[in-house]
C-alpha cells in the first residue's frame, strides 16, 4: 500500500473525538526525571498534535500510536488506559525528551 494510504487507513481507525494528554513526569536524556506541567490534545480527527508551541502533523497513526513532526523534532505519541508517553527527538542535536502522564477524552 502507498504510504499515503497507508496514513489515510489508519487515521479512519483514530477516534472521532479529541483526547487531552497531560504529563506530570519529565525525563531529559539520562539525567533524573522531575516534574512538570505539559499537555497537549489530538484533534477529533486525529490529524493534528496540539501543543502550547504550535500545532504538528500527524504524519503516521496506527491505533494508540501517533507520530508528529515539526522542523525542530519528530514526537511519538502513546496513548493506552494504562498511561500516555511522549517521546521528543530533537532532529539538530542528538537529545530526547520522554514525559510521562494520562490522555482522557476531552471535555
Amino acid at each position: 500500500m502507498k504510504p499515503v494510504l497507508t496514513v489515510l487507513a489508519a487515521l479512519a481507525a483514530l477516534p472521532a473525538a479529541a483526547r487531552d494528554c497531560t504529563f506530570a513526569t519529565e525525563c531529559f536524556e539520562a539525567e533524573a526525571c522531575a516534574d512538570t506541567q505539559f499537555s497537549v490534545t489530538i484533534s477529533d480527527d486525529g490529524t493534528t498534535l496540539v501543543t502550547d508551541f504550535g500545532d504538528l502533523a500527524v504524519v503516521f497513526a496506527d491505533g494508540p500510536v501517533l507520530v508528529a513532526q515539526d522542523a525542530n523534532a519528530t514526537y511519538l505519541l502513546t496513548d493506552l488506559p494504562e498511561g500516555a508517553r511522549l517521546s521528543t527527538q530533537m532532529t539538530g542535536s542528538p537529545m530526547v525528551v520522554t514525559y510521562l502522564g494520562q490522555c482522557e477524552a476531552a471535555e
